[in-house]
């Protein structure tokens, strides 16, 4: 009788292990068929997720302010390559971007390219974000953000970025991420430009000398521009007779601004041992007159409306200088950033 309760109990036991052992495998079937699904959806080598605006296609205009109040649309850009990034300052990832970005500023300057982050969060937030990580670029504020913007983002989060031409054209596909942010930014800082026409001007190749300004012993070309203090008109060839230094800013660039206080002050404590200074500024002509008077009484400022006079001594970047010589001969090689322009304006030669 034992024997036979034994024999039952076993019997059950295998059928127990068998509906197991089919129980596991219909469930690695259904596994399967799920990843196979998720690879139909995905597709090998395919993009996934959102892929942005089309190349070609023109950005969306917006209207926004940057942290000092100012209102900047893309139209205003028009002329400058653009990397427009959307931010935050509470994005981990942002942080990150910010500190691969920070030290490729100055390059994405010189190669006529303005990098705008459109952040979300509050001003103080952002304005303390920019100081901890070096930023000097504009931010502009997008608290609730715009249609046009969303849509170009594709609620993407952040950091997401696009690059956009002098005309206000998408020229690279969409990036998300610090990495692919930093690869963007190295390519096209990498490749050639041929920079597009400006309205009165004809079409420019961004030569290796354009890039570089003219060399020490070229003649400084002249040009006719307004004194926004005085009003007046100037030719460069009325300030023949004495050291000039030719510096160009603009308006929109944070080292030049900061730059102009240290060039007034040296202005006043070393009068006319001191090369002249002439400044051309780009930018709106209401902004640059108001900001005329920062460089010292005896500045002399004038607006460029386009890069006509950048063009001449081919260069296009700011803030660089060139030292002229009494007879308008570029005596040295282009001053590029503060310290050097600072330097140039108190060579020991000058002094007695």
């Amino acid at each position: 009788m034992n024997s036979i309760v034994i024999w039952i109990l076993a019997i059950l036991m295998l059928v127990g292990v068998f509906g197991l052992w089919v129980l596991m495998i219909q469930v690695i079937r259904q596994q399967g068929r799920i990843l196979l699904r998720l690879d139909e959806i995905e597709g090998v080598g395919q993009p996934v997720g959102p892929q942005g605006l089309p190349i070609g296609t023109s950005f969306p205009e917006f209207q926004l302010q940057d942290m000092d109040g100012k209102e900047v649309t893309l139209a205003s850009l028009r002329g400058w390559r653009v990397l427009i990034i959307h931010w935050s300052p509470t994005c981990g990832f942002c942080g990150l971007a910010a500190e691969l970005l920070k030290d490729h500023q100055q390059n994405l300057r010189t190669a006529n390219i303005q990098l705008l982050l459109v952040a979300r969060e509050s001003l103080e937030s952002n304005r303390e974000f920019a100081l901890t990580h070096g930023l000097n670029c504009p931010i502009l504020l997008c608290e609730d953000q715009v249609p046009p913007l969303v849509d170009a983002f594709q609620g993407t989060g952040t950091p997401t970025a696009y690059f956009v031409d002098e005309q206000g054209m998408v020229s690279r596909a969409m990036v998300i991420g610090p990495d692919a942010i930093l690869e963007l930014v190295e390519q096209v800082l990498s490749e050639p430009v041929e920079r597009s026409r400006l309205a009165g001007e004809l079409p420019l190749t961004r030569s290796r000398l354009a890039r570089h300004g003219l060399s020490a012993g070229t003649e400084a070309p002249d040009f006719e521009l307004t004194d926004l203090v005085r009003g007046q008109p100037i030719r460069l060839t009325d300030f023949r007779g004495r050291r000039q230094i030719l510096l160009f800013s603009d308006i929109k660039c944070g080292p030049c601004l900061e730059l102009a206080p240290h060039l007034a002050q040296l202005q006043k404590k070393s009068g006319q041992h001191m090369p002249g200074l002439i400044v051309v500024m780009r930018g709106s002509e209401a902004e640059c007159r108001e900001k005329a008077y920062s460089y010292g009484p005896d500045a002399v400022v004038v607006h460029q409306p386009n890069f006509d006079i950048s063009k001449k001594f081919e260069i296009f970047e700011v803030p660089v200088a060139f030292l002229l010589d009494e007879q308008g001969i570029i005596s040295r090689s282009v001053a590029r950033g503060t310290e050097q322009i600072l330097d140039l304006a108190k060579p020991s030669d000058v002094f007695p």
